[in-house]
């Protein structure tokens, strides 16, 4: 999880560092820090509920990380 309350110097540096492909995040936080951000972040607003609700196929493998934690 990446802390509001840390400074965007710090965030930017943990995006970069940690080289995710994919950022989950909601509306009105962290919307400073993440204005440079050069990954792309999935918004979840409520709007993915218009998404269909079967499941994609699994290409997730265990190496892949999830969840990273500093």
């Amino acid at each position: 999880p990446l802390d509001p309350d840390y400074p965007a110097q710090r965030l930017a540096y943990m995006i970069d560092d940690s080289a995710m492909d994919l950022l989950l995040r909601q509306p009105g936080v962290l919307d400073d820090a993440l204005a440079d951000a050069r990954v792309p972040c999935l918004l979840l607003d409520g709007s993915e509920r218009d998404y269909p609700r079967t499941n994609l196929a699994n290409l997730a493998q265990a190496e892949h990380l999830a969840y990273v934690i500093y």
